[in-house]
């Protein structure tokens, strides 16, 4: 989809990007906490920062959505429609495939409200963004090093719960979190080496520090998944185009 660049023309203009920055920097934030929660957030997040992204589209003329765009909403619609004869919680109105066709033009907003915020402050946002990655790791191996420490001190153990069973729930959670960290890996790496001189040496140690977190949390196809995107992030600096 073709995002045109903002267009500052006006004082509700101004107002609308303003909302948006703070939005998508309160979003920002929210994320490792959110990720180390359980990730059931994350979602309404995404919608929420996809909407405030929309306003500050000033000519929705020059939104042109590909033709595969069209494709994806056309299998959507079908999803939703077929879902209505379906025996798979059939009583569910707002079903999986309703809830992803409401809510993809909303995620597809989110690319719109990153881009107005990164304008907005471009100097900034990609430091915010690395830093706000770090933390979410920092809170992955605090948290297992000090036996989910961390997790009880917000969310203390019951007294008519299982300590055994928190533990094993709040190793899922983690688990999640891994998966958000690692979902962020690619333009981790890709700012790190961008943006400092010895941006190299800070993507292999984010990555040793993301294995680390994968490795605390038990999660296998978190360390797995950080080696392949990190060999695919170094192999298109090499090979850009056949990678």
């Amino acid at each position: 989809m073709a995002l045109p660049d903002i267009t500052i023309t006006d004082r509700s203009a101004q107002k609308r990007v303003r909302l948006n920055g703070l939005i998508v920097l309160l979003g920002l934030c929210l994320i490792p906490i959110l990720s180390h929660a359980g990730g059931l957030g994350m979602a309404p997040l995404a919608a929420i920062m996809g909407g405030v992204g929309w306003l500050t589209v000033t000519d929705f003329k020059a939104v042109k959505p590909n033709f595969a765009l069209f494709v994806f909403f056309a299998f959507l619609i079908w999803a939703s429609l077929t879902y209505l004869w379906s025996p798979y919680e059939s009583s569910n109105t707002l079903s999986n495939p309703v809830k992803l066709l409401i809510g993809v033009p909303l995620y597809l907003g989110c690319f719109r409200a990153v881009k107005a915020a990164k304008q907005q402050w471009p100097d900034h946002f990609v430091h915010i963004f690395l830093a706000i990655n770090i933390f979410m790791g920092g809170l992955i191996i605090l948290d297992q090093l000090s036996n989910y420490g961390l997790t009880f001190l917000f969310d203390p153990v019951g007294e008519e719960e299982l300590f055994a069973d928190r533990r094993f729930d709040s190793l899922m959670n983690i688990g999640h979190s891994v998966t958000v960290a690692v979902l962020f890996l690619g333009p981790v790496l890709a700012l790190f080496m961008k943006k400092f001189k010895a941006g190299g040496l800070w993507a292999c140690a984010y990555i040793l520090f993301l294995l680390w977190a994968s490795h605390l949390s038990s999660l296998s196809i978190g360390f797995v998944a950080t080696l392949l995107i990190s060999a695919a992030v170094f192999a298109a600096l090499k090979w850009p185009r056949k990678t």
